[in-house]
Formats: C-alpha cells, sequence, structure tokens
C-alpha cells in the first residue's frame, strides 16, 4: 500500500499552483525566468505543465525599463516552469547536460554532463550536492569541487523560500515541496549512488 504524500506549502512562489495541480505528485518545481528558459522547455518534455511556458517582455537594455514591442515574437522570453514527478522510491534527482539525465540543463561551458544533483536526505531535507569540477551555486555559496571526505560539496535547501542556483552561465530556482521519505530509505544508497556517478 502506497502512503499519500502531503505537501506542506510555505514558499509564496508556489501557491499560484496549489488550486491547479496537488503539488505532493511533484517533488520540486523548477522556474527559469532568463534567455535559457526555452531551451529548459524544448529539453525537458516529461517535466513541462501546459499552460506554464509564460511569457515576459524583455527588458530594454538601453533604457533601464519595460517598454511596448512591436514584434512580440522577438521580444518576449518564455518562464519555464519544471514539475519533475516525485516518487518516493526516487529520492535522487540529477541535473547535467545529459539526455539521462531528470533535469536537462543547456549544453554550455562550465555546464557538466551530470553537474549536480538534489536529493532526499534520511530526514525529509532536500540536499543540493555538486558533482562538477566547475561548482555549483547555491544562494550565493560556491558549493565545493567533489573530492574524498570534502563536505563542503552539499548544502540544505531552505524549504519556505526560492532558492538561486548558478551553474556556469546558467540560472534558476528550485522550489522545494515537503515529502516525507519512506522509513527504508537511507543516505548510504544516495552515497552509493555518489560513487557510480564517477565511475
Amino acid at each position: 500500500m502506497t502512503e499519500r504524500l502531503e505537501a506542506e506549502v510555505h514558499n509564496p512562489q508556489l501557491l499560484n499552483f496549489q488550486d491547479e495541480f496537488r503539488l505532493s505528485s511533484f517533488a520540486f518545481v523548477v522556474q527559469c525566468s532568463n534567455i535559457a528558459a526555452a531551451s529548459l522547455l524544448d529539453q525537458n518534455p516529461g517535466s513541462t505543465q501546459r499552460g506554464y511556458t509564460e511569457l515576459q517582455p524583455l527588458e530594454d537594455i538601453t533604457k533601464g525599463k519595460e517598454i511596448d514591442r512591436e514584434t512580440p515574437g522577438i521580444d518576449i522570453s518564455p518562464t519555464a516552469w519544471l514539475f519533475p514527478k516525485w516518487r518516493p522510491q526516487k529520492v535522487l534527482y540529477v541535473f547535467g547536460t545529459l539526455p539521462s539525465c531528470d533535469i536537462v540543463l543547456p549544453h554550455e561551458k562550465q555546464i557538466s554532463r551530470r553537474h549536480f544533483v538534489v536529493y532526499l536526505s534520511q530526514n525529509g531535507v532536500w540536499m543540493v550536492r555538486n558533482l562538477s569540477r566547475y561548482g555549483t551555486w547555491i544562494n550565493g555559496d560556491l558549493l565545493g569541487i567533489p573530492s574524498p571526505g570534502d563536505l563542503h560539496t552539499q548544502t540544505t535547501l531552505n524549504p519556505d523560500l526560492s532558492n538561486d542556483v548558478r551553474v556556469g552561465n546558467f540560472e534558476c530556482s528550485i522550489h522545494p515541496i515537503t515529502h516525507t521519505p519512506l522509513a527504508t530509505h537511507k543516505d548510504g544508497s544516495v552515497c552509493i549512488f555518489f560513487f557510480s556517478l564517477f565511475e
């Protein structure tokens, strides 16, 4: 019997989705509101929900403000909202440029094939761990380059706020959703997965 998981939503960014989605069906929400959003939507069709390719006017660089456009098809950019599905048996999600990653990132310099992972710890806290020699920025802090015994390659995600992520020139936000991890889940299984990434 599968226990029903309920999401506890405290993040204001996610309140808009409560009426339309059962948020407990998703692991977390990824938001990208820059020039990379269009490619992110194209590369992750399985995580894209219809109706959430919002369009925003590009900022006028010369005047520093938004202005009316005659060519909206050129001068607007989408906001990508990605909703990776939650499965209690799958507590780890890989971000990188490989098509096999859970979230496929744009092919850019300083973005690795498997760049970082977001995983649910045994006590139900979402964590981020850097896997790349280029490093991963979380909320302005640089996660270190992976090496044996280095504890500075990972950090927790704030469950109540947007978490800013930057890898290379790519930026996005991750909005965690609270889930109850399986009692049988052990962090050791996640560590085994980390080692397998480097084999």
